[in-house]
């Protein structure tokens, strides 16, 4: 978790005078996405926890506490694993283990639970995981909703299948009976209005919901329902968007079990429920979002804290040395050429402070304000401002952008974004060839994408990829390479919203692939 506490620091000075702290304004905006993430975890319907590798509770919620009966310090001293029911705890962990394993990219298990007072609990349990930069598993967050109403139920219908049907139509779950060998389904009137559909305007064919299925989910939708009729689930389970009668899509999950067979083993009959989720995944993607959005300000605040203790250390740490020499020196000369060093070490830390100015600029200027601007003239202006250095290596710059394409953008971010791009290009020419750029567009899965491709020696990516865009990180040995530059820029586009990616291979040049939205 972000605390707001981690950002007072000793260059207050950086803004101009009488203006709030531009750190201040990170450290407000991080409060902010952190006060969204509590509320949206405190006070949701279903239980929430953050939980270790290790099983430990790390975070949990007050409707996890209400259903397991026990206090937040009463959950944090003990394991997951210390409350669930022995008969449904390696089937957990088996899920669990194949989601570290990168099977899966969240399971879903209904399970029990040992509440407080001795009673069984039932929960239906969503886990997924947060990994690190370098794939790390950092913890897990599961999402426990409280079932045991429902299963109740079910027990119900074992005593009667009337009064079970009865019971789950007022919860608002739909019902479906489906006879395997013919094809037919009962959809109750709660499964198609679900749908937007009255009771005379959806058949009782299967192909009427498998149709609907958005198509992204049908491969897993079918196979936990093959895997349910080969045995390997005593309850098939499924979560999946359905398209509505407006085209809309809803979140159901379908759950239902074989309850007859035929004589050679072959499923014949299987009934099941439908519950609309939409709500609870709306929350559960929100969830997610506002994770990731915490997990990517704590890398770039922790990266940043880093640059400051370390870098700023250093440079005070040679003044305050020469300062101490130069006290002791005795001869002028000896000064004179300790004031020279002297004068290095104070540009190298002009140097850097003016970096680290930059870095929180973009920070403080995320919501900067957007106009729409022509992409080609901007390109044509970035190589007009770059014509002594192109025309110096005689550089060929190919713009191929459509004089018409606009995008809604801030005017400072995208020069600065083409002129650090293009110089690079320039700067890493290859010795064997004279430099060619090509700037294209086009639209990516409804985004709008900028790529700047070279000639020049190329990246070794298996070696410098997680380090590519890190500050103070130079790869080729260039006198002149600070390693500021794609820093800056990424921070500049992923501030627009935007993201950043590169194509390479040494000695065949590089493709810097710019998401603008």
């Amino acid at each position: 978790m972000i605390t707001s506490c981690c950002m007072e620091s000793d260059y207050n000075y950086i803004s101009e005078k009488g203006d709030k702290p531009r750190e201040r304004l990170i450290q407000d905006e991080l409060k902010i996405s952190e006060e969204r993430f509590r509320g949206a975890f405190e006070y949701s319907a279903i239980g929430m926890a953050i939980v270790s590798p290790q099983g430990r509770w790390i975070k949990v919620n007050k409707r996890l506490c209400d259903f397991t009966g026990c206090t937040k310090d009463e959950l944090y001293a003990i394991t997951f694993q210390d409350i669930t029911h022995p008969d449904d705890l390696e089937a957990d962990l088996l899920l669990l283990r194949e989601l570290v394993a990168g099977k899966r990219e969240y399971y879903q298990i209904e399970k029990r639970y040992f509440h407080k007072d001795g009673s069984i609990v039932w929960g239906l349990l969503n886990v997924s995981l947060v990994r690190d930069e370098e794939g790390n598993v950092l913890h897990f967050v599961s999402q426990i909703e409280d079932i045991t109403d429902r299963k109740i139920v079910e027990e119900a219908y074992k005593e009667s299948e009337q009064r079970w049907q009865f019971a789950l139509e007022g919860s608002g779950d739909g019902i479906w009976d489906w006879n395997v060998q013919t094809g037919e389904v009962f959809y109750s009137a709660q499964c198609k209005a679900m749908l937007g559909f009255t009771e005379n305007e959806m058949g009782n064919s299967c192909t009427e919901w498998d149709k609907r299925v958005h198509p992204d989910d049908k491969d897993r939708y079918f196979a936990d329902m093959h895997a349910h009729f080969m045995g390997k689930t005593t309850i098939y389970t499924n979560e999946h968007r359905v398209m509505c009668k407006d085209g809309s899509y809803k979140w159901v999950l379908d759950r239902g079990k074989v309850i007859s067979w035929t004589e050679d083993g072959k499923p014949l009959r299987v009934l099941g429920t439908h519950a609309d989720i939409s709500e609870a995944k709306e929350k559960e993607i929100q969830l997610k979002q506002t994770l990731d959005i915490i997990s990517e300000q704590n890398k770039r605040l922790t990266n940043f804290a880093h640059i400051v203790s370390h870098n700023l250390r250093t440079h005070t740490g040679n003044l305050e040395m020469l300062l101490y020499i130069i006290d002791e020196t005795k001869t002028e000369e000896e000064k004179q050429e300790l004031m020279e060093h002297l004068k290095k070490v104070s540009a190298q830390l002009s140097e850097t402070m003016q970096h680290l100015n930059d870095v929180i600029s973009i920070q403080a200027n995320i919501k900067k304000q957007r106009t729409v601007l022509y992409l080609r003239e901007y390109i044509h202006k970035a190589t007009e401002a770059m014509a002594g250095e192109i025309g110096l290596h005689k550089a060929l710059i190919i713009n191929n952008v459509p004089a018409e394409v606009t995008i809604n953008y801030s005017p400072a971010y995208l020069e600065s974004i083409l002129l650090n791009c293009l110089s690079n290009a320039i700067k890493y020419r290859h010795p064997n060839r004279l430099p060619v750029v090509e700037v294209s567009y086009h639209e990516e899965g409804g985004r709008k994408v900028l790529e700047i491709t070279d000639n020049g020696i190329g990246i070794n990516l298996a070696r410098y990829g997680q380090k590519l865009f890190g500050m103070y990180n130079t790869f080729h040995g260039n006198a002149d390479a600070k390693g500021v530059g794609l820093f800056i820029t990424k921070n500049q586009v992923e501030a627009m919203g935007g993201k950043i990616e590169v194509i390479s291979e040494v000695d065949k040049g590089a493709t810097f692939k710019i998401f603008l939205s």
